[in-house]
């Protein structure tokens, strides 16, 4: 019988598998960091939900393609859960939203709208886009200045026809003609990607942590009491107060034999007074420091990793990234827009 680190139920050892310390969705390495005392279900639990999200639905999910650990042809969307937008800046569409797909031949990532109905006055106006699930009524678009009869009115988005007539006529807005389609648009045009940083992907570099402790250390120091907050946090959502999770938008770059910056996976773990503090930054885009404990814990060092995509090794660092906890930004935190030029 053993114990799990995360659910901390002690179970037959049939009921384990083995898990990479680092999500694989981050890539492989050769001698990456492997445990066996995380439960069937638990680890189940997590490649359903938090794990999920960070891979599909975040910068660090993204820059998986930017920097080649991900194939485009290999992209998916975290669906209609997703907290990513992209907003177009430019072109017809200026002002409204979109979403990352697959190019047709899945060589590359590019932008699409979101299903929208664009309404105009005139053939020389500016088109006013509404979201499909956000449609102005009739009354409002008749006090915007807009009369029943042909009117100018596009579409864009993945929306059928008698979808979006349907939507159109739950508003009210019945004796309007939808008199063009906008074509698809294609080429380059500038785009604007905004990333949301809130409690499943804290949960998930939770989860991370734990696991990079019990593999540095050992799964009975995380078995400890004082990690319950933590564990708790990472399989439960069982947020503490204060918080144990705070991220940085200014990442840390790692440089090579050869001076050049590599975006590869740093994850620390080491004792700040008091408190076992531990730090992971995937592909150097965001670094998350998270409090594992405080208080209760002789911890038995300092430890650091840095996984390389270009040579596929984890390597384990002389010592840790200095720690900053007094760096710290609102729970639910925004992250500054990401400029891009995309293909729609």
């Amino acid at each position: 019988m053993k114990r799990c680190i995360h659910c901390a139920t002690e179970k037959d050892e049939s009921a384990f598998n083995r898990e990479h310390v680092l999500n694989q969705a981050f890539g492989t390495f050769e001698n990456n960091l492997v445990l066996d005392c995380k439960c069937e279900d638990c680890n189940q639990f997590y490649g359903d939900t938090v794990d999920l999200k960070l891979a599909r639905d975040t910068i660090e999910g993204f820059a998986r393609f930017q920097v080649g650990t991900k194939k485009p042809a290999e992209f998916k969307t975290y669906g209609r859960n997703s907290t990513t937008r992209v907003e177009f800046r430019e072109g017809p569409l200026r002002g409204a939203m979109g979403h990352f797909i697959r190019s047709p031949d899945g060589t590359d990532i590019g932008i699409a709208p979101n299903s929208y109905v664009g309404f105009a006055r005139t053939p020389d106006e500016a088109f006013e886009w509404y979201p499909l699930d956000a449609l102005p009524s009739k009354d409002e678009l008749i006090a915007k200045g807009f009369r029943p009869g042909p009117l100018r009115m596009q579409t864009q988005g993945n929306a059928g026809i008698e979808e979006i007539r349907a939507a159109l006529a739950a508003k009210g807005i019945t004796g309007f003609e939808i008199t063009s389609e906008e074509p698809p648009l294609t080429g380059r045009i500038r785009t604007e990607a905004v990333f949301t940083i809130t409690h499943p992907e804290f949960r998930a570099v939770t989860k991370i942590a734990l696991n990079y402790l019990a593999a540095v250390a050992s799964p009975e120091v995380v078995l400890m009491p004082a990690f319950d907050v933590a564990r708790r946090y990472a399989r439960y959502d069982e947020r503490p107060t204060p918080r144990i999770v705070h991220a940085r938008v200014n990442p840390w770059h790692f440089e090579g034999p050869d001076g050049r910056l590599i975006r590869g996976h740093y994850l620390c773990v080491s004792a700040l007074g008091e408190e076992i503090v531990a730090q992971v930054c995937l592909h150097t885009a965001i670094r998350y420091t998270v409090t594992l404990a405080r208080g209760g814990v002789l911890f038995p060092g300092s430890f650091g990793h840095f996984f390389d995509p270009t040579t596929r090794h984890a390597l384990a660092m002389a010592s840790a990234l200095p720690l900053e906890p007094s760096a710290r930004q609102d729970e639910d935190a925004e992250q500054p827009k990401t400029n891009a030029e995309d293909e729609p």
